[in-house]
């Protein structure tokens, strides 16, 4: 656990603006009816200005755009905005469990990095809680029911925000004076008749107290069925194209290379000549990895001896014989990774197309004016989100071998096998049993804060936010390594005792006495189906995740001008103070094998941040209204 203090205070922003002293908002929406400037905080600035004047392009989709384009969440907004690249959103769910399944973050201009983001998310110019470890705020859980517009900027956002602005700015902002009743109903599915998605929305706003106070309250409701398996529901996905590397361990038509400049050419290591490194093309499949099971082209290690009459064979069905493989083009000599073609299902076979998500809100935001110069504001979000997809089994790892007395190898298999004498065998679980990836995320956040106005242009505004945030994830049936292995080793109880064969078949690891292999149920790989659901649950377990976070922000800007200027527009300023704590704690459950697991979300961690910033910024407007300057 560890605590950083950080005292940082951004530098003074002179905006300098040619032609009528600030470049114009990009406002892709266009309004219906003209309607009269106000003064506003943009996206970008923490200067107050009157009306959309901004120092930077600043994209803006509102509420009417996004009923006309049937937009329900601030996520399928910002998928239309080209500088926004959705690399962490429903529509990308893998095949290995990953613990943002099922979110929508922010990624403008594609820089977020793998475990993190760069692209700060905000709800009327605040921050939001953190959803993710590293620092994203899942879209999702943003009310939108009661949208106004959402800014978008990319271009000098850091200056304001900090670092965690580089990439830009997302700043959802909601229409705090909305005044009646508005309630939605929609329903929607792909021309294909899957994707069946229903959403429901309701808002209410009313003024009390004589005009001196405004209520608002928001609810929304989401079901997304998602989309099955991608090759499986799209034609276009089951051509399974690809990038592979120019490998071919199993044809001939590779031509070996030497591993050292004075060596002999290695027949494991082959290239296809004239060919590029990297080859693009249909038919991905996982090297060896097949529903029946196949036994790789790889060497066992000492002092497990090889079997090369073996090597590119598959067991038929039934799991009683062992057929011919075509194991395809481009395939590693480590016997993994993606190859074109063959014998097998594609590479996306257990890749959903789109992840089933479940996600509701509620927002309520209440206001009072005490004086003319003084109002005060209070919010409340509660926010959640439910997903639930299936993902890829772990099969048995290259390196662990099948040995010779495995009992539930055919006879075949045994014949050719001498004492000592092993294989490695490629095999999909997912013709049986399913992984499934469930996420519950639940978001609180609240907000009091006080605005008013001091004499003159200048105003300030002062809050304290507190967000928290809850995810429980689980994986089911991961692989338990040493479990596996103890099971997979399944041989003859008499035959292990050096006598005739008796039909009883253990775990060879019981029959050793190993203490912790203790209460091993055999495995049966071979063929498809032969996996009972006890041996199942012995060598495959769950993977949990355990995410909490909270924040808490304070925070007060006071802006306004500072003189008329030179004639350009006057000279204004904001200078304001922020202090951000927050605590993040992820862990993985009292599970005593965790490193065992096969595919886990990570080890326990934790830690905590203390931030005060300190900002300045001044705008002074130089030239206004000179056709000259119009052309520089």
């Amino acid at each position: 656990m560890r605590t950083r203090r950080n005292l940082q205070v951004s530098a003074v922003a002179v905006a300098v603006a040619v032609a009528l002293g600030s470049a114009p908002a990009d406002g892709i929406a266009a309004e219906d009816e003209l309607q009269e400037l106000q003064e506003v905080t943009v996206t970008g600035s923490r200067i107050r200005r009157n009306g959309f004047d901004a120092p930077n392009p600043i994209p803006v989709v509102d509420a009417a755009q996004m009923e006309r384009l049937a937009q329900v969440n601030v996520a399928e907004v910002l998928v239309t905005l080209p500088m926004n690249i959705a690399r962490q959103s429903e529509t990308n769910a893998g095949v290995f469990p990953t613990a943002d399944v099922g979110s929508n973050f922010a990624n403008l201009r594609g820089m977020n990095p793998v475990a993190g983001t760069r692209t700060l998310t905000l709800v009327d110019g605040r921050r939001f809680v953190p959803t993710s470890d590293g620092g994203a705020v899942d879209l999702n859980v943003i009310p939108s029911a009661l949208i106004g517009r959402i800014e978008t900027v990319t271009g000098g956002a850091s200056a304001a925000y900090g670092s965690d602005a580089v990439g830009g700015v997302v700043n959802v902002i909601l229409d705090r004076n909305f005044t009646g009743v508005k309630a939605q109903y929609d329903v929607s599915r792909t021309f294909r008749g899957d994707g069946n998605e229903k959403h429901l929305s309701f808002g209410a706003g009313s003024s009390f107290g004589g005009g001196r106070g405004h209520a608002l309250i928001g609810a929304e409701y989401q079901d997304n069925d998602g989309i099955g398996d991608c090759a499986e529901v799209r034609t276009w996905c089951a051509q399974g194209y690809d990038i592979y590397t120019n490998n071919g361990l199993v044809d001939e038509d590779a031509t070996p290379q030497r591993t050292s400049p004075d060596g002999a050419p290695n027949p494991r290591n082959r290239r296809y000549l004239g060919q590029p490194n990297y080859i693009i093309g249909p038919g991905s499949r996982q090297a060896y990895n097949v529903s029946s099971g196949a036994i790789r082209n790889l060497p066992p290690t000492a002092p497990v001896t090889a079997v090369p009459e073996l090597y590119d064979k598959r067991f038929n069905d039934d799991g009683t014989g062992i057929l011919d493989m075509d194991p395809g083009k481009y395939v590693s000599n480590l016997g993994i990774f993606p190859r074109m073609g063959g014998d097998g299902d594609s590479t996306y076979a257990d890749s959903a197309l789109r992840v089933p998500l479940k996600r509701y809100s509620l927002y309520t935001r209440g206001s009072w004016q005490f004086t003319d110069a003084l109002e005060g504001v209070a919010e409340l979000t509660y926010a959640g989100r439910k997903v639930a997809v299936s993902q890829q089994i772990a099969g048995p790892r290259s390196s662990m071998w099948i040995l010779h007395d495995n009992a539930f190898l055919p006879q075949e298999v045994r014949d050719l096998m001498p004492p000592g004498s092993g294989f490695s065998l490629g095999k999909d679980v997912d013709e049986t049993y399913s992984g499934i990836n469930r996420s519950k995320a639940d978001t609180v956040r609240a907000l009091v804060g006080l605005n008013g106005r001091l004499p003159g242009s200048w105003s300030w505004d002062a809050y304290y936010q507190y967000g928290r945030n809850k995810r429980d994830q689980t994986y089911s049936h991961t692989r338990v390594n040493h479990f596996f292995q103890w099971a997979v080793d399944a041989v003859d109880e008499g035959e292990f005792n050096g006598g005739a064969p008796n039909g009883n078949i253990q775990c060879r690891a019981v029959l050793q006495g190993i203490v912790e292999a203790a209460g091993c149920v055999p495995l049966n790989l071979f063929g498809l189906h032969n996996i009972t659901p006890e041996a199942m649950d012995y060598a495959y377990d769950s993977a949990p995740e355990f995410f909490r976070y909270s924040q808490h922000v304070v925070a007060a800007t006071v802006s306004g001008n500072l003189s008329q200027g030179f004639g350009a527009g006057p000279i204004s300023a904001a200078v304001g103070v922020e202090y951000r704590g927050e605590d993040g704690d992820v862990s993985h459950g009292d599970i005593p094998y965790y490193n065992q697991l096969a595919f886990t979300f990570g080890q326990d961690y934790g830690g905590k941040i203390d931030v005060i910033e300190g900002f300045a910024e001044v705008n002074v407007p130089l030239l206004a209204g000179q056709a000259w300057a119009k052309r520089l």
